[in-house]
């Protein structure tokens, strides 16, 4: 299972309480099983504060579209409610259960 993974920090947690995860299109593959995990890091400790797991074939409809990225642009808040929030998740146990998930689903 291909997973292309980005780390961030917030260097301070301040409005809008975004964080960029950028993968380059020369890097972008649309295969089946394929996912990004954006996570945020604690800028003290290093620990993945939360994450973010989208499918590779969904990025491009969820994520900005540049010339040669697609940008995602998720708030880090948990209160939030944007396009990101269906993919947030809010430790690495939920990455987890939805990679099992979608591995114990229908054949692909």
């Amino acid at each position: 299972m291909p997973i292309q993974v980005k780390a961030r920090t917030l260097k301070t947690l301040r409005k809008p309480y975004t964080v960029q995860f950028d993968v380059r299109k020369k890097t972008y593959a649309d295969r089946d099983g394929a996912f990004v995990l954006a996570v945020l890091l604690d800028t003290k400790s290093g620990s993945i504060e939360k994450g973010w797991l989208v499918s590779m074939s969904e990025l491009p409809g969820v994520a900005n579209t540049k010339q040669d990225k697609y940008a995602m642009v998720p708030n880090s808040q948990d209160s939030s409610n944007d396009r990101y929030t269906p993919y947030r998740c809010k430790n690495m146990g939920v990455v987890v259960e939805r990679l099992i998930t979608y591995l114990d689903g229908p054949p692909r």
